[in-house]
């Protein structure tokens, strides 16, 4: 917890964060927050990822964001007083530290210099949802999966050179609103241009700019 934002405000605000924090563990895939009701939580994602899900009636489902290790999950829900349309979900095996929601109130009432700092967090993932979802529609099914690996890689803070982006395919083909079958071969696809390599769990970049150039093409 000493990277995250609170790390950067000081000794005391970590110390009184982390005495309130509780590690939760999840086996299975689980609904941490449902649609329609304001969260009580917000989420330290330590291992797996938090997914936000849209549902239809149908019951089709998208996911809106997916948050992985090193990110937290909640933060508007904290300070807007309607409830959110979309559920909060943790993968299998996730592990994660939860704050109360009030418990974080307090905090920034006692450590005013993490407004700014959640206000950019909340800004950089806005940034990149928002040039998804405006690019994404602009170009041919290839492009928009490297897009979108590229995205995903900027998230999780790697931004040149050679990368591994944790994430797997099926997580690809969810965010991408395609099937799995789909999403292995546009995946295979950009294996063939050396672009990325899959391995278990993860997707190897051979080089994050060429891969950006590609996407933009």
């Amino acid at each position: 917890m000493a990277n995250t934002l609170f790390g950067q405000v000081g000794a005391e605000a970590l110390d009184w964060v982390t005495r309130r924090a509780v590690i939760e563990r999840y086996k299975s895939p689980s609904v941490l927050s449902p649609a329609g009701q304001l969260p009580r939580h917000v989420r330290l994602v330590l291992r797996g990822s938090v997914d936000l899900v849209s549902r239809s009636a149908a019951g089709k489902e998208v996911v809106v964001s997916s948050l992985g290790p090193g990110h937290w999950a909640g933060w508007m829900q904290v300070f807007t007083p309607q409830p959110p349309r979309f559920d909060t979900c943790c993968s299998a095996n996730s592990q994660l530290a939860a704050l109360g929601v009030g418990d974080l109130r307090t905090c920034c009432e006692q450590f005013p210099q993490l407004y700014p700092l959640i206000i950019g967090e909340v800004g950089a993932r806005m940034q990149l949802l928002t040039e998804w979802a405006g690019q994404s529609v602009l170009v041919a099914p290839e492009h928009r999966m490297a897009k979108l690996i590229g995205l995903l890689a900027r998230e999780q803070g790697l931004v040149s050179g050679r990368a591994v982006l944790v994430v797997t395919q099926a997580r690809l083909a969810g965010l991408a609103c395609c099937s799995r079958q789909s999403a292995n071969l546009l995946v295979g696809a950009l294996e063939r241009k050396g672009l990325v390599r899959m391995a278990y769990g993860r997707c190897e970049i051979a080089d994050l700019q060429r891969l950006a150039e590609f996407a933009d093409l």
